[in-house]
């Protein structure tokens, strides 16, 4: 269960579409998004340029008001949520 004070502190985006998440918990993680892209609704996401231009607000991350990610659909390591 996400600890619903838990929010996102920093990020960093790589070319591989991976993006370090630091919580505010102190945490770490890498969160892949390569296995979504396979999606339709998620298309505009592969192109490199625009996914890098991934901002963070709470517990989201976001590319624009069509794209964008709540920690608890990250499959985050329970272990990292405490």
């Amino acid at each position: 269960m996400l600890n619903p004070t838990l929010t996102i502190k920093s990020i960093q985006a790589h070319d591989d579409f991976t993006v370090d998440i630091q919580m505010s918990n102190g945490k770490e993680f890498q969160f892949d998004i390569k296995p979504y892209l396979k999606g339709i609704g998620l298309k505009k996401l592969r192109d490199i340029i625009f996914f890098k231009q991934v901002k963070f607000s709470g517990e989201v991350l976001y590319w624009d008001d069509k794209h964008d990610f709540p920690l608890h659909c990250m499959n985050i390591p329970q272990n990292l949520l405490h």
